[in-house]
């Protein structure tokens, strides 16, 4: 009877999670970044989101590299072949291996509250491990998720972009604001 039952617990499924997804026609993801002649802001008009919510907390998101746009198609390009170099390194991702804070809020898929996103930024060929707050809402209509955090391009490996009249500050202010729906 015994051999029974253990073998009974080890057919029950685990618990799944439960996963949200979403897209830049969800939300958006923009940054600004200092120089000496004035701030430059951008926006990443090209991106994913997957949030995994059960025993842990896993996602992703994933920014297409061309799709950052400053509203100067010089600078753009000029960012994309030597800042970025899109063609080898299509992407900028931020993999998410753990949160903390109000963890069980979070999960329980209703309220508002403060988390912080652990994981691993890739930018080109570099991955550093990076603590992101923000703050969740759950709506009817699914999670809303808002944030951001400093980023020193130059911990990545990203050359810098400074011309002779204008000196560009190494640190980009990246915020979020990501909508996900429940994934069927």
């Amino acid at each position: 009877m015994h051999q029974l039952f253990i073998i009974w617990l080890s057919t029950i499924a685990p618990a799944q999670a439960d996963r949200f997804i979403g897209d830049n026609t969800l939300g958006q993801v923009k940054f600004d970044v200092g120089s000496t002649l004035h701030n430059v802001p951008g926006d990443i008009t090209r991106f994913t989101t997957e949030l995994n919510l059960g025993e842990q907390v896993s996602g992703n998101i994933v920014m297409q590299s061309e799709s950052i746009k400053t509203g100067i198609n010089v600078r753009d390009q000029r960012m994309y072949t030597y800042c970025l170099d899109t063609e080898q390194y299509p992407t900028i991702s931020f993999e998410i291996r753990s949160v903390t804070g109000d963890v069980n809020g979070f999960t329980s898929n209703a309220g508002t509250g403060d988390v912080k996103l652990h994981g691993t930024l890739s930018i080109r060929s570099t991955q550093r491990d990076v603590v992101v707050p923000a703050t969740y809402n759950w709506t009817d209509d699914g999670l809303r998720l808002d944030g951001g955090a400093k980023v020193n391009w130059s911990d990545f490996g990203v050359p810098d972009p400074s011309i002779l009249i204008s000196k560009v500050q190494p640190v980009i202010d990246l915020n979020f604001e990501l909508r996900m729906k429940k994934s069927i």
